[in-house]
């Protein structure tokens, strides 16, 4: 096989911590050329994780400015990513999840006419704004990439339901690569107590903010033998850091780098959260969680009980949380460590189906 460019666009956080096993185990290979252009959509919690995972960005395009709207930054993201794929001639462009990154990286690859491949592939709610935008992006990725690596069966289902029936693989979700090699290198303490550790950062959520700050409040005065953990997000829009810095708990904390995140999650009694890589990961470590969302794409953690589902506009939190800790036997069933969305060896599958597609080409 002749040498070839892989060209990896990264904007977030999650993306980074899903493609770096990809990278990595790219980087050495011989005959592939790794390219990594980083948008800093997320440029802050970004330049953290590419830090600590030790990702080297060939580019970074800065195209993030405070209070951005969404079509500014598509149309920057495209004009940026375009030209910089014009410079390199990849031979692949690949991006994960359903971000704006990940989009306009799909979209300015297939302007160039260099073929696209989609990790995590398949994710669907079926409700066009949830989430909003993240449901549009990745079915419009699905529309433009040339390979498709699907965590799941059933996001394998859904491109067949649309009609895409070529290059599709089942994976798992190579951001469970990346925990489990980290995992390891964070050994687990014996806290003087239980974890109980909240997430907020979709914009959906934003109109229930207050109810869910209410809601937590509560737990975290009624249920005394928990240390609760909000952990913030940087986007203000979604914080509930103005409504509960004011209380003496949860405890209120800045986003965590990622080694001691995974650090922080072993010592967890329950998560609740309206982030989907949380819950895989929840679901990888047999750690309960609790869903902030009306519906999800991550069907699998409630078919198998590692997770279930707590729609923000029901005003439900509170009863959803103490019924479930008090339930000793559902506790127990959701426990126990899945790999329902993978089982840390991903990345060895999607470079095997790359480098099987270069080489029929």
């Amino acid at each position: 096989m002749a040498t070839k460019k892989v060209f990896f666009v990264i904007g977030t956080r999650p993306e980074a911590i899903k493609l770096y096993p990809i990278i990595k185990d790219m980087e050495n290979i011989d005959n592939i050329n790794v390219c990594v252009c980083i948008t800093g959509q997320q440029r802050q919690l970004l330049d953290k994780i590419k830090a600590e995972l030790g990702i080297k960005a060939d580019y970074d395009l800065d195209v993030m400015t405070p209070g951005q709207p969404l079509a500014s930054l598509t149309s920057k993201l495209i004009a940026a990513i375009s030209q910089t794929i014009e410079l390199e001639s990849p031979d692949l462009v690949m991006v994960q999840g359903d971000t704006a990154s990940a989009l306009c990286g799909a979209w300015s690859g297939f302007y160039a006419q260099v073929p696209v491949a989609h990790v995590e592939a398949g994710l669907r709610t079926h409700e066009k704004y949830s989430p909003f935008p993240e449901e549009i992006n990745r079915q419009m990725i699905s529309r433009i990439a040339t390979i498709h690596f699907c965590p799941t069966k059933n996001n394998q289902a859904n491109l067949l339901a649309e009609g895409i029936k070529e290059n599709i693989y089942i994976t798992g979700n190579t951001g469970l690569d990346t925990i489990a090699r980290i995992s390891k290198q964070t050994a687990t303490k014996a806290d003087s107590k239980p974890y109980i550790i909240y997430t907020v950062h979709r914009r959906e959520n934003r109109l229930h903010l207050k109810t869910l700050a209410q809601q937590i409040i509560r737990l975290t005065t009624e249920l005394t033998s928990y240390e609760h953990i909000y952990i913030q997000h940087p986007n203000p829009s979604t914080s509930l850091k103005k409504v509960l810095i004011s209380t003496e708990s949860p405890r209120v904390i800045p986003p965590l780098d990622y080694k001691n995140m995974v650090h922080t999650l072993k010592q967890a009694a329950l998560v609740i959260t309206d982030s989907g890589g949380l819950i895989e990961e929840c679901s990888f470590l047999g750690i309960p969680s609790i869903i902030l969302r009306t519906s999800t794409e991550r069907q699998e953690s409630l078919a198998e009980e590692s997770s279930i589902i707590c729609s923000p506009a029901l005003d439900n939190l509170y009863s959803m949380a103490t019924d479930l800790l008090s339930n000793d036997e559902q506790i127990t069933k959701m426990s126990l460590p899945s790999t329902a969305f993978g089982d840390g060896r991903s990345s060895s599958r999607v470079i095997e189906h790359i480098l099987s597609y270069f080489n029929q080409r």
